[in-house]
């Protein structure tokens, strides 16, 4: 009975994680435009919303171009609710950024 109560209770927690994620969309390597859903400074990383209605997740690397008027700025500029226009490099099911623009 102790065994299928833990197999039970394994099963409910694991349909419950998986609810509570949000949906990441994988685009082929291209550019595209769309507004910022959320920032995590600490990991460089963003959550954009795109125009063809799909939404991805980007770490900015090591190369990664941030610009704003012709002018690389800071990470710390992003900020939610932002148009940006990203150029990004599909690699297996990630999407490494290589150039984000903040629009306005």
């Amino acid at each position: 009975m102790r065994k299928l109560f833990l197999i039970l209770l394994t099963i409910s927690l694991s349909f419950a994680l998986i609810s509570c994620g949000e949906e990441i969309d994988v685009v082929e390597s291209g550019t595209y435009e769309g507004v910022v859903a959320k920032v995590v400074p600490e990991e460089e990383e963003i959550y954009v919303n795109l125009d063809n209605g799909k939404k991805v997740e980007l770490y900015f690397k090591e190369n990664t171009v941030l610009m704003r008027d012709t002018l690389e700025v800071a990470f710390s500029e992003l900020a939610v609710d932002q148009r940006i226009s990203v150029e990004v490099l599909k690699v297996g099911n990630r999407l490494d950024p290589i150039k984000v623009e903040i629009i306005e």
